[in-house]
């Protein structure tokens, strides 16, 4: 019994999730085909990743810069940001990349959950174009068009924001 009660307490947390990412992104999230408990969307420049939890928590990334070009003293500049953030915190992935982070609670309700989802969106939306003249890099923008130009057989030559 407390197994159904959780998942039903997980899918209202899911409902509640995409009726604020369809308030902040309009029509644009996407539910992922291999994982229906994320969603996607461009906020401005930036790709926002919202996943559900199993706890229920929500658990954000902003994708800011993919392939930073200067590494050095890019940690200790996103540390030095991280401290003056109101939400979230700036932290690299495996490949280098530089993510914005950001977990809301379960006790956070519905009637906050737009505010919280539309303040993490425009920090990142001002941080990806911040980092990319600091560090070079593509924004997740630049870099999904690049992508999807390659597939369709469309050389792009413009480099990386410097």
């Amino acid at each position: 019994m407390a197994c159904h009660a959780n998942r039903k307490v997980l899918e209202g947390r899911e409902d509640s999730l995409r009726a604020a990412a369809l308030r902040v992104a309009g029509e644009a999230p996407c539910e992922l085909p291999w994982d229906r408990h994320t969603l996607l969307w461009l906020h401005g420049s930036t790709m926002i990743e919202a996943r559900c939890t199993a706890a229920g928590e929500i658990a954000l990334r902003a994708f800011l810069v993919i392939g930073p070009v200067l590494q050095r003293g890019l940690e200790a500049e996103l540390a030095l940001l991280s401290r003056g953030l109101d939400v979230g915190r700036l932290e690299r992935d495996e490949d280098g990349d530089v993510a914005l982070t950001h977990t809301l609670g379960l006790a956070l309700d519905d009637s906050r959950l737009h505010d919280e989802l539309q303040a993490f969106c425009c920090v990142a939306d001002g941080l990806d174009d911040l980092l990319c003249r600091r560090f070079g890099g593509y924004r997740s923008v630049d870099h999904f068009e690049r992508t999807v130009a390659s597939m369709l057989g469309e050389a792009r030559t413009d480099e990386p924001l410097n």
